[in-house]
Formats: C-alpha cells, structure tokens, sequence
C-alpha cells in the first residue's frame, strides 16, 4: 500500500483516511479513460503516430469490457480545441503544440469523436476538456484525483507517451509517489 506522499521538499505527507487497499468493489470503482478518441487510439496515425509508446486500442478495449461485466462505472474524458482556444494551445505545453500543429484533436473533426467502439452506451461522457487533465485547470488528473481524495490506481499497461523514456520516468519516479497502486490491465482483476 502506498499512502504517502512527497512533498516538493521531501516531506512525507501523509493521507489521514488512508486504509489498506483490496479488491475494487463495484460500487466503489469507477474508471476514467482519458482522450477515449479516434486520433488518440487510431493505430499508426493521428497522436499514436507520433508517440513512442502509443496505446493499444485492442487492450484498451478489452480491458473496458471487463470493466463493464464487473459494472464498474466508466467515465470518458474527451479534449479538443477550437481557432478560439489557438493561443492557450501555443502557450500551453509542447504536448497541446503538437496537437496544433498536427491537426489533432481539433473541435467538430472525426478525429476528436469518441471511439465508437470504446466509448459504448451505459458509459459516462463527461464534458470536454482544453487540456490534458479531466479536473479543471490542473496538469496532472491522477495527481488531482488524489488531492480530491480518490484512491488511485494507474493501468501502465493503457498508458500512451511521446517518448518511452517519459513513460518510464513516470512509472519508475513519479506514479509510486502520488497514486495508491500501479498495475496492468490484467491485475486490475479481482
């Protein structure tokens, strides 16, 4: 069980509801996919075409299936831009630029629909969002979801990245220090 945290200084910060962590319970178990579109999961183009790690779309839908036949909750959070939104793309991360400079994601294309065959009836589809995070104005939605006191879990397994090494950072330094658990998509089974 991970129940701490490290602060910017090295402080352990300590969750005061932490409890030990068992199987997911389906009442309690709500799953958040983010960019659940088609220039995120196409294979070989859109945004897979340009990250070293893209996701497969196979496992990811799998694994949503077996989510729904345990009822899990499953929210999709969607994100596309707008021209209005131009500048916040070109001040934004290097992420959000390539986006802009690819096309991607971009409000009313077929690109930034949901994935038909992820993205199924019973699922929630939240609002969407202008940046990378599904909590408003934030970088990072595992890292927010903890503030919001949520017990976190990753599936490494289902996540994407531009460059291998950013994904091993991530797994490696920074998920243990934030989330409860980081697990593959076939550990998530009870």
């Amino acid at each position: 069980m991970i129940a701490k945290l490290v602060d910017r200084f090295g402080r352990v910060l300590t969750n005061r509801h932490a409890k030990g962590y068992g199987p997911f319970e389906a009442r309690q178990t709500a799953v958040l996919v983010l960019t659940p579109q088609n220039d995120a999961v196409i294979e070989g183009g859109g945004l897979a075409g340009l990250c070293e790690v893209p996701v497969d779309r196979q496992k990811l839908s799998n694994f949503l299936q077996h989510c729904r036949d345990r009822e899990w909750a499953i929210y999709h959070s969607p994100m596309s831009w707008s021209d209005d939104q131009l500048q916040i793309l070109i001040d934004s991360t290097k992420h959000m630029d390539a986006l802009r400079k690819n096309n991607l994601l971009r409000k009313g294309s077929t690109g930034a629909d949901l994935a038909e065959d992820l993205a199924l009836e019973g699922d929630h589809v939240l609002p969407e969002r202008r940046g990378f995070n599904a909590f408003v104005d934030t970088d990072s939605s595992a890292r927010m979801a903890v503030e919001y006191d949520f017990y976190v879990t990753v599936v490494r397994d289902l996540l994407a990245a531009y460059r291998q090494i950013d994904l091993v950072n991530t797994m490696i330094i920074t998920l243990p220090r934030i989330v409860a658990r980081v697990v593959t998509s076939q550990q998530s089974a009870p």
